[in-house]
C-alpha cells in the first residue's frame, strides 16, 4: 500500500469555510443557533443528589464513590489568577503589632465599688 501524504489529504477535504454538519435555517433563528423545544417536554427524572435512594441501596457508593472517581478533577478556575488577589510582599512590609494591654491601671480605692460609702437614704 503507498503511503499517503498530509498534502493529498488537505487537498481532498471539502473547500467550504466551516466544520461540522451544515448549518440548516431549521435551526437558526435571524440567524442566531437554537435548539427548538416544546413546553410539552416531559422531563425524565427529577434530579435530587442530596438524599439516599430508596432503601439506600441505590449503588452509587455515597461520597466515596464520588472522591474515588473524581479524585484528581481540580476546583474550576483554581488554575487561573483572581482579580481580587492581593500582592503579598506589600501588605507583610506593612504590618506592625499594636500593643493594647494598660500599662497602669487606675486605683479607686475602698476596693471594688471604688469609694462609693455615702450612697445611702441620707445623701445630700
Amino acid at each position: 500500500m503507498a503511503p499517503i501524504s498530509i498534502t493529498d489529504i488537505v487537498a481532498s477535504l471539502p473547500s467550504e469555510d466551516s466544520w461540522g454538519p451544515p448549518v440548516t435555517s431549521e435551526s437558526t433563528l435571524d440567524g442566531v443557533p437554537y435548539a427548538p423545544f416544546s413546553k410539552g417536554d416531559k422531563l425524565g427524572r427529577m434530579a435530587d443528589w442530596a438524599t439516599e435512594g430508596k432503601d439506600g441501596r441505590d449503588g452509587r457508593g455515597g461520597r466515596q464513590a464520588y472522591n474515588r472517581m473524581y479524585r484528581d478533577q481540580q476546583v474550576y478556575g483554581a488554575g487561573t489568577s483572581s482579580l481580587f488577589s492581593v500582592p503579598v510582599a506589600e501588605d507583610e512590609s506593612s504590618f506592625s503589632v499594636v500593643d493594647n494591654t494598660r500599662s497602669s491601671t487606675k486605683t479607686r480605692g475602698f476596693g471594688r465599688g471604688g469609694g462609693t460609702i455615702f450612697r445611702g437614704r441620707g445623701q445630700r
